[in-house]
This record gives structure tokens, sequence and C-alpha cells, in this order.
């Protein structure tokens, strides 16, 4: 088992942290810490081998739970309150290459410098399961109010955009200029039930142009949510 002092560690390189909450607080709040453990195990998702959030060992606070992971480039630790708030600190993974493991052993020869560079398909893929993952949150916890998300990308001044895949390319260098990317939007329930996929790709857009990337193809990005949501 983790401690939570994991979160000193996520905070020593570039990291996303997410907030999740009612627009409104409920007044009769999740009425135990076992049921937060049902609501946060019945709402994870995943699509990549690696679930979000990880659940493998929750803890119970004072009035929340938490679990968290250190393997390799996935540090993560979360948080889930009687409230219905959420939060979840993760690592850039590309900040992390240094130790990651190849199947057969071996470290990567040479890995990225942490802080220069933010890949564009596991980022997509990252606010998709963010979002995913909300749409199923918000009908098992109270959030009948309606929803707020808070994304923040912690580490990104002269963070460039790139893809893993080198059959992929950029027609420029795509940099980030401002030290933290913020986003955050208010919805109600049935529109953010109904619209979850559409409002992850505008997310992506909102980020993607604070690396002064102008003309983001959004038809390319959608193309992409749909083969990585058909994985399932």
């Amino acid at each position: 088992m983790i401690s939570e002092s994991i979160l000193e560690k996520i905070k020593q390189r570039g990291y996303w942290k997410v907030k999740i909450r009612p627009l409104e607080y409920p007044k009769q709040k999740i009425g135990s810490l076992s049921i937060l453990k049902e609501i946060i195990k019945q709402s994870q998702v995943s699509y990549r081998g690696w679930p979000f959030p990880l659940v493998k060992e929750i803890v119970s606070g004072e009035n929340y739970i938490w679990d968290g992971a250190d393997w390799q480039n996935h540090i993560e630790y979360w948080r889930l309150y009687q409230s219905a708030q959420y939060l979840h600190y993760f690592s850039m993974r590309e900040d992390w290459e240094d130790l990651v493991e190849h199947f057969f052993g071996g470290k990567i020869a040479n890995p990225r410098k942490p802080g220069s560079n933010l890949e564009i398909i596991s980022s997509l893929y990252t606010i998709t399961e963010i979002f995913e993952f909300t749409s199923q949150l918000i009908k098992k916890a109270p959030f009948e109010s309606g929803i707020k998300i808070s994304i923040d990308l912690v580490g990104t001044n002269n963070r460039m955009l790139f893809f893993y895949d080198i059959r992929r390319s950029l027609n420029g260098d795509y940099i980030c200029k401002i030290p933290n990317i913020i986003y955050e939007k208010e919805f109600s329930f049935d529109d953010f039930r109904i619209n979850s996929k559409k409002y992850a790709i505008e997310c992506c857009v909102y980020i993607f142009e604070k690396f002064n990337w102008d003309k983001i193809p959004s038809d390319f990005l959608v193309d992409e949510q749909k083969k990585f949501l058909g994985k399932k």
C-alpha cells in the first residue's frame, strides 16, 4: 500500500489536477465511506489497460476515501469525499519515461527530458477518460444540481506537443508559454450526461490552443476518440 505522501512525488514534475464537484453541495451527504467505495468502483472506466481511476487498495480517511499508484510512469493519487467532491492528481507520464521498463527488461534508451513534451493522443485519451468517468460518477453520487469540472495542467511552460507515433507529424513546433493551463466549466446534469464526449473534445481543443496550435483538426480528435472508446 502506498502512502498519501505520493502526492509529493507527483508534484516534483509536471502533473494533472482534476476536481469534480456538485454545483451545490448536497444537504444530505453520502451516508458512509462504504457507500463511497461502491460508488468509485462502479464509476471507474477502463479503455487502455490502466483504469481511471486506479482502484486497488482503497483507504478510508475522516470524511473521504483514497487510493493511488506508484508504478513506473503511472503515479497518481485520488480522493472521493462524502460531499461528492472528487480530487485526482496524476503525473504527466511523458515526464517519467526514465522509470519505464520494457516488457523484457531494460529502460528506455533516450527518455524525454522532464517538462519538455505533452503527447497529443495520450492527452486526448486522458481527457476522454476524465469525462467518461464523470458521466458515470454523476449517476451514482448526488449531482442533481449540476456539475463543475476543473482540469489543471501544472508545469506547461516551454512544453511542446508531439506524437508518439512516428508516422504522424505536425507542421510546426507547438509550444506552451504559460506555467499552468486551467480548464473550468459548469454543466447541467442532463446536458453533461448527453454531451460528455463532445465536451471532452472541446476541452482538448481548449488545452491544445494554449500550445499555440491555432488550426486544430477537431474531426481528427473526434475520430481518435471514437476509436479509443470502441476498444472497450
